[in-house]
């Protein structure tokens, strides 16, 4: 908890620079549960690219993981905090990244998660995320796509991850602002 007391501090200065934020929200799913379960829910999240260089986000994750055979139903919420760092281009024209992403909730096998990528960033037009990442050895591939609805700042957001077996797809509006 006194991590995310300490990001939700650093937000602030952070975001009221003159940098492309984003905010969103989506409906997220998840196929590949092992034990005849389904899962799904909603995130809502915050990003900003600061300096075309450097992207740090927080989102927050509310899934119902439901065992089809006995209807039992559990909640699993998360709160995960990432940081990109463009070390070849930028993030407004087309970056290569590195990343780091790490579950700030009282979660015990919460780790950090290693990512490299390429994307835009931009808030301008389309963007797209394409990385591999690991975590506790796991090889996982995730890709994400975003671009305007008519000539507004709200746009649509895909996207999915996959790690071993397991596939969560999610699909929302985001706001670049």
């Amino acid at each position: 908890m006194k991590k995310l007391a300490l990001t939700l501090l650093l937000l602030p200065v952070l975001s009221f620079a003159d940098n492309v934020h984003f905010f969103g929200t989506q409906y997220a799913w998840m196929s590949g549960i092992p034990n005849d379960e389904s899962a799904n829910g909603y995130t809502i999240s915050y990003k900003s690219v600061i300096d075309e260089k450097l992207s740090v986000g927080l989102s927050y994750v509310d899934m119902d993981i439901t065992n089809r055979t006995t209807d039992v139903s559990i909640e699993r919420l998360e709160v995960n905090a990432s940081a990109d760092y463009a070390f070849i281009g930028s993030f407004d024209t087309g970056a290569l990244y590195l990343g780091l992403e790490t579950d700030l909730h009282d979660n015990p096998d919460s780790s950090f998660l290693t990512k490299i990528g390429v994307a835009t960033r931009s808030g301008e037009g389309f963007d797209f995320d394409f990385n591999i990442s690991s975590r506790h050895g796991d090889i996982g591939l995730g890709a994400s796509m975003r671009g305007p609805l008519a000539e507004s700042v709200i746009g649509w957001e895909i996207g999915f991850s996959h790690v071993v077996n397991q596939t969560t797809s999610f699909a929302g509006l985001s706001l670049a602002f």
